[in-house]
């Protein structure tokens, strides 16, 4: 479903629609590592998400998932390895499960949103640049 909407939008709003995603996964990620995004941080994160989604469909990939996060985080480099087609349902994966409470919406999922419009309007969300901030 993911890739359908954005497949289906006009490229400069799939484009947008990319960066919106990017600024959001980001902003969602500083939240939840507010102690600090290290490698065993990431991994226990992953860890968690594989149990949750152990049989989802479609298949939690769980490598493209800590990928997204490292590059996201800084190793850029990474982001070329990954397959093009998964970064965006992996960040949307994500991003549902660090906006969801149980099952509910997060209180602050409003002022999160704000943030990621703030941080993609400050920062342009130029090709190869960290986007999480440190």
């Amino acid at each position: 479903m993911v890739d359908e909407l954005h497949q289906s939008l006009p490229v400069e709003q799939a484009e947008q629609y990319e960066k919106y995603l990017a600024a959001l996964f980001a902003v969602l990620l500083e939240d939840k590592f507010k102690d600090g995004l290290d490698h065993e941080a990431i991994i226990a994160f992953v860890d968690e998400l594989r149990e949750r989604f152990r049989d989802s469909e479609p298949r939690f990939k769980a490598f493209v998932v800590e990928g997204v996060i490292r590059a996201s985080a800084g190793e850029t480099h990474i982001f070329d390895d990954l397959p093009q087609e998964e970064i965006i349902p992996s960040r949307v994966q994500v991003i549902g499960t660090l906006a969801m409470d149980g099952t509910s919406v997060r209180s602050d999922l409003s002022k999160l949103l704000t943030v990621a419009d703030e941080l993609m309007n400050d920062l342009g969300l130029v090709g190869g640049e960290p986007i999480i901030r440190r």
